[in-house]
């Protein structure tokens, strides 16, 4: 899942360049109507958005190894995907919209923030446990992570007062 998702990211990217070009070549942003021009403007700048949404989850994102928590970050990954699908064609589609109603880019930027809330909520326990703080001496906490060789065992100052 995190190739598909750095893959359709990396695309996503390149859809924004091309759709940069085109706006250029087919349209004179500075005589069209302010709505007009804002709308293009924003639906390109939302495709960059699912694009780079898309490479972060692909390049960073760890996968719980089971349960629910992998499920729900399974799920976040899919919504993210899907996003620049209808974001792409919400910048082709809604231009051409007589009316303020703009479904696809609605639904494409309820994709990514789903996707990310389940992301969230999937990596929150993960978060809190990672990273433990016992209370120590009047100097200060001490800190050790789950992730080291032997987490039951706390490094203790090799000076005392």
């Amino acid at each position: 899942m995190k190739r598909l998702n750095l893959t359709i990211g990396v695309l996503a990217v390149i859809v924004f360049l091309i759709t940069g070009l085109y706006m250029r070549l087919s349209y004179r942003m500075d005589e069209i109507e302010m709505g007009l021009r804002m709308l293009l403007r924003s639906r390109h700048i939302y495709i960059l958005l699912s694009g780079l949404m898309n490479v972060g989850v692909g390049l960073y994102c760890t996968y719980h190894a089971k349960g629910w928590r992998r499920i729900l970050q399974r799920l976040g990954s899919v919504l993210i995907a899907a996003s620049p699908l209808l974001l792409v064609a919400a910048f082709f589609y809604e231009s051409k919209l007589q009316t303020p109603d703009t479904p696809l880019s609605r639904y494409g930027l309820f994709t990514i923030f789903g996707g990310a809330m389940l992301h969230l909520i999937a990596g929150l326990r993960r978060a809190e446990t990672e990273t433990r703080t016992i209370q120590g001496d009047a100097r200060g906490a001490r800190s050790y992570t789950s992730a080291s060789p032997d987490a039951t065992t706390l490094h203790k100052r090799s000076e005392r007062r």
